[in-house]
């Protein structure tokens, strides 16, 4: 009995001893934390198990698809035909558009065209009526004949100054030979004057006679000087005269010309595109505006198209070369051209070479403004490798293709060239026979292991 008490007593000590916290949880915390722990353990079962089973499917998956040799389909390259076609799109002219302007001023009288008509060189196409054209060529028609009659009566003069010259050098000659005869005299005389045979006064009178002749001959040689400068002063007035008649002619002739512009002519065969006078308009003359086109006509027996030709094809154009001509609105036919004129250079935005290509119409089916298709034929003797496009695999800035050797997959880095939309030119990094995938997966790598089915169809076979 006293150790039963002993006991009790000291776990009512060990009671008292214990704070309240460190007393036993009750039942039911148990209870829900074991609840808790199954349902976490329900939930890892459901998530993470599934996740493993499908990764170890996954790699399974992956080391079949490793182990598969995979089956594509590809295409065996050969160069493009040495002769290939280049079409080109253009716009059909005419080889030369001619704008009539006038070359006079008046008033439209008569217009003799219109529209669409095709006239021939030298027809009359409009006249022009024009007043005081006529009045100023009568104006100077008087000048010049005025200035005829002023240069008549100037050469009438200078023969009348010749003729006076003519004199004074026969009255300088007669007074020498009086001189002379005068001196001869006057030796005789002072000889007899010396033998007293006559007097001396009489001596005296011959000298006279000398000094006489001798006055004459200054007068006379003045009057000789006179009438020279007098006859020059004449061709002076001839020369300005004739200068004056010319002028007048050149007045005349350039006044006839304008009256003579009345009729205005078509300069060659051609056909009427515009027509921007009516009768009764006011005409003014020049060109300096487009205003002041009276007809526009063009030159449509030959045409001529302008094509930009790309820059890789820039070496195989050249003046000479045939091409084809063909128009949607005439189907089946085909018009001959020629190049006749290549640029020298390529146009910097573009990159495209300018050339003229000349087609003759003589029977007129094309029309100018046609929208046309020209074709050349190029011989290349670097012809380029044709590929599929869907062949090309862009990494970076690299374009690549897959090539397939020994049925293994290889990387080939390529140059483009043209763009033909479902297939490329290939200028370097393919060489012809190699085999390239057609549409190779997007997640082939070097060396993996391919079976490339090669199509029947040869890319290179297609005409351009």
């Amino acid at each position: 009995m006293p150790e039963v008490q002993k006991v009790e007593m000291d776990k009512l000590s060990q009671e008292r001893e214990s704070p309240a916290h460190l007393k036993k949880p009750p039942m039911a915390f148990y209870i829900m934390l074991g609840i808790l722990a199954c349902g976490a353990t329900l939930l890892l079962a459901l998530g993470v198990l599934p996740r493993i089973s499908n990764s170890k499917m996954l790699d399974k998956e992956e080391q079949r698809i490793a182990q598969t040799v995979l089956e594509l389909p590809a295409v065996r390259v050969s160069k493009a035909p040495p002769v290939q076609e280049l079409t080109l799109p253009a716009n059909i002219e005419p080889i030369q558009e001619i704008p009539i302007y006038a070359r006079t001023d008046g008033f439209l009288k008569r217009r003799y065209v219109n529209i669409g008509d095709k006239v021939k060189t030298n027809q009359v196409l409009l006249e022009v009526e024009t007043p005081e054209v006529m009045q100023q060529l009568k104006e100077a028609q008087a000048e010049h004949k005025q200035a005829l009659s002023q240069l008549k009566s100037a050469q009438a003069e200078l023969a009348q100054s010749k003729a006076s010259l003519a004199t004074q050098k026969a009255n300088v000659k007669k007074a020498q030979a009086d001189l002379a005869l005068a001196e001869s005299q006057v030796k005789r005389y002072d000889d007899l004057a010396k033998e007293g045979a006559i007097s001396l006064e009489q001596r005296d009178m011959k000298q006279r006679d000398v000094d006489a002749c001798k006055a004459l001959i200054e007068q006379a040689n003045a009057n000789v000087t006179a009438a020279k400068a007098q006859m020059e002063a004449y061709e002076e007035r001839i020369s300005a005269a004739r200068a004056t008649v010319e002028s007048g002619k050149a007045k005349e002739e350039r006044f006839k010309s304008l009256v003579s512009f009345q009729s205005i002519k078509a300069p060659c065969d051609g056909v009427i595109t515009a027509c921007n006078v009516d009768d009764g308009a006011l005409i003014t003359s020049g060109s300096s505006t487009n205003a002041n086109v009276l007809i526009q006509m063009a030159r449509t027996s030959t045409l001529r198209v302008y094509a930009y030709v790309p820059q890789s094809f820039y070496r195989y154009i050249h003046a000479g070369m045939p091409t084809e001509i063909t128009v949607s609105e005439l189907p089946g036919q085909i018009f001959a051209g020629t190049v006749t004129h290549v640029s020298g250079g390529l146009n910097q935005e573009s990159r495209t070479l300018l050339c003229e290509v000349v087609i003759p119409n003589k029977d007129g089916k094309l029309m100018s403004g046609m929208y046309a298709q020209v074709k050349f034929s190029i011989h290349r003797d670097d012809s380029p490798v044709i590929i599929p496009s869907s062949s090309l695999v862009v990494r970076g800035d690299d374009v690549n293709v897959v090539v397939v050797e020994d049925n293994k997959a290889r990387f080939s880095k390529i140059t483009l060239g043209r763009d033909y939309g479902k297939e490329v030119e290939v200028q370097t990094g393919l060489k012809d026979g190699e085999i390239v995938l057609k549409d190779p997966p997007v997640d082939v790598e070097d060396g993996d292991q391919i079976i490339a089915k090669v199509v029947t169809e040869k890319i290179s076979d297609k005409k351009r």
